[in-house]
This record gives C-alpha cells, sequence and structure tokens, in this order.
C-alpha cells in the first residue's frame, strides 16, 4: 500500500506536527519516547510507551520522525515542488522557442552543437510526462 502526499495531508501532517511537544524526540533505549529538549525531561516526561514485540523499533522510529524532522521534511518538500515548477517554465519555454533557437544555431554553425541542444529540449519534455 501507498500513501499519495496531497497538499490536504501536507497540511494535516504541518499542523500536526505544530501541535506536537517541541524539540528533538529520543529514546530511553528500549520502548518509551521522551522530549529531550522538555523542561519537563527530568520529571519523566515520556510522549509515548511502546508495547510488543517490536516496541523497540516502533519507540526508535517514532523517535526519529518527530515534529522537527517532519517540519524539515516538509519544507524540502515544498522547496523542491518550487523547484519543479521553475523547471516546467524552463522546459516550455524552450520548448515555444525551440525553432527560433534552431534557426539561430544553425546560422554559421557547422558542428553537431545545434542537434545536441535539440536532443537535451526533447529529453527535459519527455522527463516532464
Amino acid at each position: 500500500m501507498s500513501t499519495v502526499i496531497t497538499d490536504e495531508l501536507v497540511a494535516e501532517l504541518e499542523l500536526a506536527a505544530f501541535k506536537a511537544t517541541k524539540g528533538n524526540w529520543c529514546t530511553d533505549g528500549a520502548s518509551w519516547v521522551c522530549a529531550s529538549d522538555s523542561d519537563q525531561l527530568n520529571n519523566g516526561f515520556v510522549l509515548a510507551i511502546c508495547e510488543g514485540p517490536d516496541a523497540n523499533n516502533n519507540a526508535e522510529y517514532m523517535a526519529q520522525s518527530g515534529p522537527l524532522v517532519v517540519q524539515a521534511l516538509l519544507a524540502e518538500r515544498a522547496e523542491l515542488k518550487r523547484r519543479a515548477a521553475q523547471g516546467d517554465w524552463l522546459i516550455e519555454y524552450m520548448a515555444s522557442e525551440r525553432e527560433d533557437l534552431d534557426d539561430t544555431l544553425m546560422e554559421g554553425c557547422s558542428d553537431n552543437r545545434p542537434h545536441v541542444l535539440r536532443t537535451i529540449i526533447d529529453a527535459m519534455q519527455t522527463n516532464k510526462e
């Protein structure tokens, strides 16, 4: 089963991470997930206690997936989407200007450069689809 990362899911994850206990999360080396930056840590502030045969692995996973990590991953995703949108614009522009580029490059050019540029534009368009 795979999960599609929709804008709605991203918004839910952002809100959940914002509401969660702040700071770094860690484990006690066993089945407890703790807030290591919490001022309540000295009072035994535990976020979760995992049980069952995978308790240690689940606790480690939860600690590694704390709100700071989720927020960083979502920020990186947003940046990659922004860059992809910029790349889409460039591909569309290059494709729309391709014939003019071909004519310009062909003038006084006896080598393989125009063919290489056309190949790059074609590959970019193919990868976009």
